[in-house]
């Protein structure tokens, strides 16, 4: 039901000649997409099935229906009821307005003293229910949301049943709320430590005239000890009390709780926009480019590519822009935006929310216009999951007035769409994030240059003065005007000497994750390494060490940091024998746990450390959600959390993709070991699926690899587990090679890969 002038679909059960009233009905736009709809009939004689639709208020309202079944017995969870044993019904979490997310699970949670230890349906560690993980990196009030589908107008009082677990000492608070026109209304509340069992919840939910949504929240207390359980939802059409009686809002208000206000926009100044006035604000089309960014609500009229609701509100009622790539774009067609002209002497950062989700995602870019448009000042290339992103970028003053130009350039197919949303011209430099955080763009963010060391660092934009030696680009936004800092190996550079960059005193935490961006491109590459500084002296190993050519690619580093007494983070960057021996750091940060172990990825947040290397084969994995692009293949949810808001990384096999095309997925460089094993969850399912290879490439000649694992042919709808054991001598890669077969039908996706020391167990 697509369309903006969309009437109405009604179902009956005919019982003879009586049509009787509809036993499902929905009106309005539903969006560019297939959706699944189900009702139990109850009848006590004969009856036969209609659908009726009925033309809106013109051309644009066109309704279709596919894939109509009728099973025995009443159907599961057409009403939201759900005891989540197979998967989350029609429930899911949310990627806008949240914090983190609701966790299917069986028996005990992570965590001691806190969370159930068994389901409520079948009472035992063998059930599953959904709760909130409130171990680090949570902190308090972060809050997790667990959405219904949306339901039709009801025109009789309803009651919602469930179950709650709410154990632990620095338990938050689990609310309920309805979601009606945007309007967020509670219905339900409780706070802190219930107990070891599981309760009873319920409350009634009055007729609602319009389109809604059911949302369980989860808001995380004071510490870790603080896991939130929900299990078996019954939606029944009667009136019921409150239970327990406490439960009941103070006061029932179409205001949420502070906690739980969907994002909001303030516009500061003339070039801020959230597009929310169905306007461009003082925004215009570029008339020099190929076609314009269009105005859009909900999703964009191409099904698996752009968003499916705006940043601002989360909802499909909230506007946004995108470029529409579909005929007559055609490849490297460019649409720009303009922003009214800047004045010369002020320095900006441009804040903005953008979505780049498809496999012929090409390019944004953001430039800084003068008389001619130049070169940009940031880029993002390729798909980046299907969730709106944040970006900035500092635009610093200048001699002449400017425009801000924001550009997006069409790729090689149709599933190309790319969205902005909630533009902010800040004056002044960004922000960085705090503490180690530091993208060297403006300055070094409280990091200082060792007094006891030979030599410096150097902040830099583009490339470094050596050829064949340094990145070309820094690593935030990936153009030549964005900065990163480096070492100079040239002359009066000796072998060996030593540059140390060093962090800000940090307190004592819990375990930390030091995430870095590095380049160590060139022939004369000596080593980079990081050290956790207690005392006067730097301590005689360091938490993370890589010498040698790397590539031309940044890469990521990770390194856990723990320490009992303030400590400071050392980088060294150490010179090797020759000019050609730059080494460069970007994007430093910390995340508040410990690390993932080298090369384990569930893809929940991005690639961790694996890459696609480029050059050496003919296209990328992407990383996806739910169903691929095309049907008859790939999978419907990821392994990790087995449900369609969980990632997974893929390949594409539809156009432009050709039989025998290859995409790697190129891991971290390892130490040489001794048996090893690799552990994955793949799924293989289509009609022209080619194959998929594991291979080990030695780090001193990757023009050669061995292949330790192989597999082709359709393997069905389940992710299914692959190990395989190995050994190498000399550093090493690990290669997930996929060799797209003879047709579209042929995706193939990779999850939950992780290493462990050992041989692998035999299954």
């Amino acid at each position: 039901m697509y369309g903006t002038q969309m009437g109405t679909l009604n179902v009956y059960a005919r019982t003879g000649n009586a049509i009787g009233s509809p036993i499902l009905s929905t009106k309005g736009n539903h969006g560019n997409k297939w959706l699944k709809a189900q009702v139990s009939v109850r009848s006590t004689s004969t009856w036969q099935l209609t659908f009726e639709g009925i033309r809106g208020t013109g051309v644009r309202s066109d309704i279709a229906i596919d894939d109509v079944t009728i099973t025995n017995g009443a159907c599961i969870g057409d009403d939201g009821s759900c005891n989540f044993e197979k998967d989350t019904c029609s429930w899911r979490n949310t990627q806008i307005g949240d914090d983190f997310d609701w966790l299917r699970k069986q028996g005990h949670t992570g965590s001691s003293g806190t969370g159930p230890s068994k389901d409520h349906t079948i009472g035992n560690f063998l059930g599953h229910y959904m709760y909130i993980e409130t171990s680090a990196p949570r902190v308090a009030g972060n809050k997790a949301w667990l959405v219904s589908q949306q339901f039709n107008p009801s025109k009789t009082t309803q009651c919602i049943s469930f179950w709650y677990h709410m154990y632990g000492t620095t338990i938050g608070s689990l609310n309920v709320y309805l979601n009606a026109s945007g309007s967020m209304t509670q219905l339900w509340t409780q706070t802190g430590n219930k107990g070891i069992n599981w309760l009873q919840g319920q409350f009634p939910l009055q007729p609602v005239n319009s389109l809604y949504m059911i949302y369980f929240e989860g808001v995380r207390g004071s510490s870790y000890s603080g896991d939130i359980g929900l299990d078996d939802f019954t939606f029944s059409q009667s009136s019921c009390g409150y239970q327990p009686s406490n439960g009941k809002p103070g006061k029932i208000s179409t205001t949420p709780q502070s906690s739980t206000v969907l994002p909001t926009f303030q516009s500061n100044s003339k070039y801020d926009c959230s597009f929310e006035t169905g306007s461009l604000c003082t925004w215009t089309q570029d008339t020099t480019d190929n076609f314009n960014w269009t105005l859009s609500q909900g999703p964009t009229g191409t099904m698996l590519t752009g968003p499916i609701a705006d940043h601002t509100t989360g909802t499909d009622k909230g506007w946004y822009i995108y470029v529409e790539t579909s005929s007559p774009r055609k490849p490297n067609d460019k649409a720009r935006l303009l922003s009214a002209q800047v004045p010369s002497r002020n320095a900006y950062c441009l804040k903005f929310w953008y979505h780049m989700y498809g496999p012929h995602v090409n390019a944004l870019n953001i430039y800084k216009k003068t008389s001619s448009l130049g070169s940009p000042i940031w880029t993002k290339l390729g798909t980046q999951g299907n969730q709106w992103k944040s970006g900035q970028v500092n635009i610093p003053a200048s001699t002449t007035n400017y425009n801000v130009a924001i550009e997006g350039v069409v790729g090689p197919g149709y599933r190309g769409d790319i969205g902005i949303d909630d533009i902010h011209m800040v004056p002044g430099a960004c922000p960085n994030q705090g503490g180690v955080a530091c993208s060297f763009d403006t300055d070094l963010c409280g990091w200082a240059q060792s007094k006891s060391d030979d030599f410096d660092w150097t902040q830099r934009a583009g490339s470094t003065s050596s050829s064949g030696t340094g990145p070309t680009n820094d690593h935030t936004t990936n153009t030549r005007s964005g900065s990163y800092i480096y070492i100079e190996s040239s002359s009066p550079r000796r072998p060996g000497q030593k540059a140390w960059l060093v962090s800000r005193q940090i307190g004592f935490t819990s375990p930390q994750c030091l995430n870095f961006y590095y380049n160590m491109n060139g022939k004369h590459i000596g080593s980079l390494n990081v050290y956790v500084k207690t005392g006067a002296m730097l301590p005689s190993a360091p938490v993370w060490s890589l010498s040698g050519p790397q590539g031309p690619q940044w890469a990521l580093g990770q390194a856990t940091v723990r320490a009992n007494i303030p400590y400071r983070i050392v980088f060294e960057g150490v010179i090797g024998n020759g000019y050609q021996g730059d080494i460069s750091i970007d994007d430093i940060s910390m995340t508040n746990s410990a690390c993932k172990l080298p090369g384990n990825c569930d893809f929940e947040g991005g690639l961790c450390t694996w890459t696609n290397p480029g050059g050496i084969d003919n296209f990328d994995w992407v990383l996806g959600r739910g169903s691929t692009a095309s049907q008859l293949t790939g999978p419907s949810t990821d392994h990790t959390l087995g449900n369609a808001t969980g990632q997974y990384v893929f390949i594409e096999a539809s156009a432009p993709r050709k039989p025998g095309d290859k995409a790697d997925l190129k891991s971290l460089k390892f130490a040489p070991t001794q048996p090893k094993c690799v552990n994955f969850w793949f799924n293989m399912h289509g009609s022209n699926l080619g194959s998929l290879s594991v291979k080990v490439v030695p780090a001193n000649n990757t023009n050669s690899s061995t292949t330790i694992w192989q597999l082709g042919q359709d393997k069905g709808t389940a992710w299914i587990n692959g190990q395989v054991a190995f050994s190498s001598k000399v550093p090493f890669y690990i290669i997930f090679e996929a060799v797209r077969g003879n047709g579209y039908q042929g995706d193939i996706a990779l999850d939950d890969i992780s290493f462990t020391n050992s041989p692998c167990l035999s299954k």
